[in-house]
Parts: structure tokens; C-alpha cells; sequence
């Protein structure tokens, strides 16, 4: 079989050599570096929480002909991260790919794999706030904002929207020198002040305009934090502090003169068991009024509610005693004050306080030791009055024993008891 038409195949094969090698010369085999946009596919009704590495683009190492590098790079192909089988809540990895098949080349991705976290889709609204920086001209207030809308929507993973506290717009004021046109992007904030990812904000910016007014008084006044609600049971509010403490109003004469202070949003304390910082909105204080600051930021300060009792005369117990010494305390008994939450202290009763003084190491003689308490939890010592005593430390001397009689001398009976007289030998009896 290989000899029928021999001379054909050989032809045959050089022609296809001839043409493999006048490809290779009119296109050559090369490796370039290309740049592909990311694309998260996700199941309907879910939003990605979060994306390892959170880059996106994805560098491409790809070789092949000449040819199809260029159409490759002409395609505007997207690189696929498929996360369509991803459970919520779940975190797996996902490897990128191409959003069709292209052959002829051959793709190495960098990075190389994805980790993704899915969670259900969930959508909350929230008016805009506006987080200003510098001041305004002195003698300027912002008469009017126009194009801000009345509410802004966020979209995207319930555990990532539930950390939005609320939608902010950042505006520098110092650069406003009259009515001013600007951009301004809408951005998703936690309580902390910290930016959120990986949400869809509708609308994302604002053409705003402020309209700017030169105004007819100047008034600097304090700033008065504001709160709602009371702290846990046993706690209270200490003190509250605020920064910047004042503030300064622009309007007309008659506005700013019933003016005397600017009061914040109030600020939950409900249930607060410890201090805490944060940013607060401050109210305008009438219309025509306005403030050359926007928000102001409230340390708050909350402590534990202490009471104390006495108990007196509790027996001081005597610890790592020895018992070849006897040992006298200048006095036996003590007052002990302790201190903690009312409704602990409320239930701690004498036999649960334990003052007691530690002996050990110490010879003869008169020494001060220092009196310590054995308390329950949740509560402290705050006092022991005496707080030292003094011990006076003996040695116990065991008497040696008594020395029986001899029971081998004169007189006796060999039995230790004395003989009986004998009558002839007693003299005669008046």
C-alpha cells in the first residue's frame, strides 16, 4: 500500500512541508501579553460578596500565529469567573476562562485562579448625606443644593448591604468660591466611616449644583451633642464630648440672632455598655441659617455604676499555720468594704467574705502581716480597715514526763505501797 502512487505521496509531502514552512515565514509563531477585563457570572438573585484576588483585569500570556494573536486582541473577549454554582454564603475557587472558545493559541492566566463569596441579592434606599471638608468663604452659605435626589438605592449581598449605616457625597467646601457645579459620587459607608465594596449604587454620581450666597451676618456658636435612649441596666452615661465643639453660622441678622447653639442628631445609647465614638448630623438650627460644617464627630463615654457595703467584725481566718507555734493576732476581727454592681453586691452575703492573714514562714516573735480577702466574682475590695495587724508567734514547749517512783527501796512492799505498822513496835496509845 505504502508503494501505490509512491511518487504521488512523496510530492504530496513536500508540497505540505513546503507550505508548513512558508506559513512559519509568513506567520510566525509569538507569545504576547494581553489584557482582559473580568467578568463574575453569578446565579439570578444573588450578588458577589467578596473577590480574591479583587483585581479587574487578568493578564493573559498567550502564544500562537501572529495572525491569531491579532484578531485575538481584536475580539474584545471578557475573561469569565463562573460562579454560577457557588452556594450561598460559600466561598470556593473559580478558575478564569474565556468567554468562547478561540483556537489556535494557547492562554496562560495570571492570576490563575479566583476564591468568590456569594450571597443572596438584597436592595435597601437611603437618603444622602453630605460629608463636607474646609470651610466656606468666610461671609458664604449655601443657599440651595440642586440635583441631589431625595434617596439613593444600594444593591447587592444582604451581609454586605446590612453593613451600610449610610450613602454619602464628599464635598470640599474651600474650593467653593460661588455657585458651583461638581460631580459627586455617592459612596456606602459603615458606622465606623469605612467605604463598602462590591455594591451596585443607583444612581452612582450627581451633577450637583450649590448656589452660593454672600450672607449678611456671621455667628460662631457651641455645638450641643443630643442623645435618646439610656444605657444598659448598671451602666450611665459620664460624660460626652464632641469635635469640633463650635461652629459657625452664616444668614441674615434676624435669623442668627435667636441662635445660641447648634444641636446634633440624637445619639442611641440604648443599651450601650461601653464608650464609644461617632459621627453625627448636626440639625440647622432655622431656616436661612446655615452651617459652615455638616457633621461633627461625639465621643461618648460610658462607665459601670459601682455602690458599696461594709460588712464588720468578720473573724479573720489564719492561713499556713504551724502547729508546733501558737499564735496571737492583735485583733481577731475586721471591717471589710467591697464594691461592685448594685444587684451583685445586693446578693453577697457575710459567710461568702473571707478575710484571712498568711503565716507561713514566720518564726517566733511579733511580725505585721498584711490582712487579704476572698471574695466572690463581679465584686472588688475596697477597703479593710485594719488593712495590717500584728502576730505574735510562740513556740509550744511540751512538759517532759513525770518520773515514776522506785519501787525497790526501803520501806516499801515491792508492790509501791507503804507496809502496815506493826503494833508491837508502836508505842503505846494514851
Amino acid at each position: 500500500m505504502l508503494r501505490h502512487n509512491l511518487g504521488m505521496k512523496i510530492i504530496a509531502l513536500l508540497l505540505a512541508i513546503t507550505a508548513w514552512g512558508f506559513t512559519r515565514i509568513s506567520d510566525p509563531i509569538e507569545e504576547v501579553e494581553i489584557m482582559f477585563d473580568v467578568d463574575v457570572r453569578l446565579s439570578e438573585g444573588t450578588s458577589l460578596v467578596n473577590q480574591l484576588p479583587p483585581t479587574k483585569t487578568v493578564r493573559a500570556y498567550v502564544s500562537g500565529p501572529v495572525s491569531r494573536l491579532e484578531r485575538l486582541s481584536a475580539t474584545g473577549l471578557k475573561v469569565i469567573l463562573d460562579g454560577r454554582d457557588i452556594p450561598l454564603g460559600e466561598s470556593r475557587t473559580v478558575h478564569p476562562r474565556l468567554e468562547r472558545r478561540f483556537t489556535g493559541v494557547d492562554l496562560e492566566f495570571d492570576p490563575n485562579d479566583f476564591t468568590l463569596t456569594v450571597d443572596r441579592t438584597t436592595r435597601v434606599e437611603f437618603a444622602p448625606e453630605e460629608l463636607g471638608e474646609g470651610v466656606l468663604p468666610p461671609g458664604y452659605f449655601i443657599e440651595e443644593r440642586i440635583g441631589l435626589p431625595t434617596v439613593v438605592s444600594v444593591d447587592g449581598a444582604a451581609s454586605l448591604v446590612e453593613q451600610v449605616d449610610r450613602i454619602v457625597y464628599r464635598v470640599n467646601y474651600s474650593e467653593m468660591t460661588g455657585s458651583t457645579e461638581l460631580i459627586v459620587e455617592f459612596i456606602p459607608i459603615n458606622a465606623e466611616g469605612h467605604d463598602v465594596q462590591n455594591l451596585t449604587i443607583t444612581p452612582g454620581t450627581s451633577d450637583l449644583g450649590f448656589s452660593l450666597r454672600p450672607s449678611l451676618a456671621l455667628k460662631t456658636v457651641p455645638i450641643t451633642p443630643d442623645y435618646q435612649g439610656n444605657p444598659a441596666t448598671n451602666y450611665a452615661l459620664t460624660s460626652v464630648s464632641i469635635d469640633p465643639f463650635l461652629v459657625e453660622l452664616s444668614g441674615s441678622a434676624d435669623a442668627l440672632e435667636a441662635v445660641q447653639s447648634v444641636r446634633t442628631e440624637p445619639i442611641n445609647l440604648t443599651g450601650k455598655t461601653a464608650s464609644f465614638q461617632t459621627s453625627v448630623s448636626l440639625l440647622e438650627p432655622g431656616e436661612g441659617v446655615a452651617l459652615s460644617i455638616s457633621r461633627a464627630t461625639v465621643q461618648v463615654e460610658i462607665e459601670q455604676i459601682d455602690t458599696s457595703f461594709t460588712f464588720e467584725d468578720l473573724l479573720i481566718d489564719k492561713r499556713n499555720t504551724d502547729s508546733s507555734y501558737s499564735y496571737v493576732l492583735s485583733t481577731d476581727r475586721v471591717d471589710i468594704t467591697i464594691r461592685g454592681a448594685p444587684d451583685r453586691i445586693a446578693n453577697v452575703s457575710s459567710d461568702l467574705i473571707r478575710p484571712q492573714v498568711h503565716l507561713e514562714g514566720l518564726g517566733p516573735g511579733t511580725h505585721d502581716v498584711q490582712v487579704s480577702v476572698a471574695l466572690p466574682s463581679e465584686v472588688r475590695s475596697d477597703r479593710i480597715s485594719p488593712s495590717t495587724i500584728s502576730v505574735t508567734i510562740t513556740q509550744i514547749v511540751i512538759p517532759p514526763e513525770e518520773t515514776p517512783p522506785d519501787d525497790s527501796g526501803e520501806g516499801g512492799d515491792g508492790n509501791g505501797e507503804e507496809p502496815e505498822p506493826d503494833p508491837e513496835t508502836q508505842p503505846p496509845s494514851e
